[in-house]
């Protein structure tokens, strides 16, 4: 059900919720961070219309969140076979490299 869905989805924001690290004086990171963060979800919807497809934003995003959750658990647990699972054997080369950068506290990306 939709409902579910949006309440699952207002759920993992309100429970994510961090410093985005932008300068408020630099209006540069404030355009691109307002142009990343509401062409994705209007990207999305775009998609769904074209493909007809079923799936919901929020039931997409919500999937999403939970895979990326448990490819940082794995990372973090160094489980190479359960990453195995979800990604490509490809990314799975880059295994170290990814763990690095995934688990560094210091990294100051935005959405890190």
């Amino acid at each position: 059900d939709k409902l579910d869905w949006v309440s699952q989805l207002k759920d993992i924001e309100a429970n994510n919720v961090f410093d985005l690290g932008i300068d408020e004086n630099d209006s540069e990171q404030w355009i691109h961070y307002n142009v990343v963060s509401t062409r994705s979800h209007w990207k999305w919807m775009k998609t769904l219309i074209a493909a007809r497809h079923p799936l919901k934003y929020e039931e997409f995003m919500v999937g999403a969140y939970h895979g990326m959750r448990s490819i940082l658990q794995c990372l973090q647990q160094n489980d190479r076979q359960g990453l195995s699972a979800a990604v490509t054997d490809d990314v799975l080369q880059q295994f170290d490299e990814m763990r690095e950068w995934m688990l560094d506290d210091t990294c100051t990306d935005i959405g890190k």
